[in-house]
């Protein structure tokens, strides 16, 4: 429609948006070159040349506008299951902090000292998402953008995972096409809800996070984002900080006192920007192999975790017989496709 060859519109708005970089933020020329999948600088730099006729540094002569909105395309290998992930990640919304529509998710997150705001929106037609992400401060733009990858699990091989589980022992009929593993936002994120999630529902467990994101998460301003989402609550929210929940009593959670406390530790575990290990994980009184598990598939994005102590899990496999080792090293994929048998 463009009259130019396909690659070449690509390469353009590519392109495009590298320029759209250059002259609205104080990113270096690395990160942008980056950040718009160049493999160098020195790539950024002839493209530049080539569809704008000038440099990336005469570009930037002028001082960088207010940051609007970016915009881009994030694509994926089909098939790529949207009603599943889409379900998955309603089913967990946190009011004000989160939203899923028919065809988009979006939510804030913390990131430095600031909040940035992101809306994810399918395009089936073109085996991807039309990504809006709107921060305050683009430095870490690059991470950013690869988290959001992560969280809608953009990276998978939909035919290799297939074939896994099916070595693995279920019948063709059963399996859901171009399942994805929808991860949680962060490893501390992953770990406080399932640690919250214990022995409750789904629904309760959602409920009880949300009093949490409501009572110590960060509040939105009204002047950023500018794309925020429409909330029923009158305020915004992104997820508490390790400290926030640390130092607070938590008297505000409906749940026994010992899982209150767990919480707490396990977010005195990531003060200061602390990654701990396993173990330190482990050694939490009331964190035990099924949450450290959960935290492990959807926090670390670990695509190889059987969570075979899950009562769903275990029911499921003893209805259809399969050897999970033979699904590695894609056993969540199992564990998520066990769990969608359930549900049927």
């Amino acid at each position: 429609a463009v009259g130019i060859p396909p690659k070449q519109f690509q390469n353009m708005q590519r392109t495009l948006f590298a320029k759209q970089l250059i002259q609205q933020t104080h990113l270096s020329m690395t990160d942008i070159a980056i950040t718009a999948g160049y493999q160098s600088l020195r790539q950024l730099q002839r493209a530049i040349e080539q569809y704008c006729a000038t440099s990336p540094t005469q570009l930037r002569k002028k001082e960088p506008v207010q940051q609007k909105a970016i915009s881009l395309f994030l694509s994926y290998r089909p098939p790529y299951n949207w009603p599943y992930v889409r379900d998955f990640l309603a089913t967990r919304a946190i009011e004000g902090m989160e939203r899923v529509t028919d065809e988009s998710y979006e939510r804030y997150f913390s990131c430095n000292e600031s909040i940035g705001f992101f809306k994810a929106t399918h395009d089936e037609a073109r085996h991807g998402f039309k990504l809006l992400i709107d921060m305050p401060d683009l430095g870490r733009l690059h991470t950013i953008i690869e988290n959001i990858k992560q969280v809608l699990d953009l990276h998978a091989d939909p035919i290799l995972i297939e074939q896994s589980l099916l070595q693995s022992g279920l019948p063709p009929s059963k399996l859901t096409p171009g399942l994805r593993l929808p991860s949680a936002w962060s490893v501390f994120e992953s770990g406080c809800r399932a640690i919250v999630g214990q022995q409750v529902s789904v629904k309760a467990a959602i409920g009880q996070v949300t009093l949490l994101v409501h009572q110590l998460g960060e509040t939105v301003s009204d002047a950023l984002p500018s794309n925020g989402l429409e909330s029923k609550t009158s305020e915004r929210y992104s997820f508490p900080s390790p400290e926030s929940v640390a130092e607070n009593s938590l008297e505000f959670l409906r749940m026994p006192q010992a899982r209150k406390e767990a919480v707490r530790h396990f977010a005195r575990l990531f003060i200061n920007g602390n990654m701990p290990s396993h173990e330190d994980i482990l050694a939490i009184k009331g964190v035990g192999p099924w949450t450290l598990d959960y935290l492990k598939m959807r926090g670390e994005r670990n695509p190889d975790v059987y969570l075979g102590g899950d009562l769903i899990v275990r029911k499921m496999a003893q209805q259809y017989p399969v050897a999970p080792e033979k699904a590695a090293p894609w056993r969540s994929y199992l564990t998520l496709q066990l769990w969608q048998l359930s549900n049927q």
